[in-house]
């Protein structure tokens, strides 16, 4: 809004006052992230993974033992 050339000091102030607020309001908006699901506990890819598919993590660490403990037997 454009101040009236007769308000007074008081009134100009207020009404600016009310502006500068709403746009901090607006700015506050367009800056706060919206809220994600993701970014909860656990923060990790690697632990959201072995959280959320308990199975399947079993059987690739077993998988990744397997092949570690079976090379090691091969070179002896």
């Amino acid at each position: 809004m454009i101040p009236i050339a007769g308000a007074s000091l008081a009134e100009r102030r207020l009404e600016l006052r009310a502006r500068l607020q709403a746009q901090r309001g607006q700015i506050m908006r367009q800056l706060d992230p919206a809220p994600a699901t993701d970014s909860d506990y656990p923060r990790s890819m690697t632990m959201r993974f072995l959280v959320r598919r308990p199975a399947l993590a079993a059987r690739l660490l077993a998988g990744i033992a397997t092949l570690l403990v079976g090379a090691r037997f091969f070179r002896s």
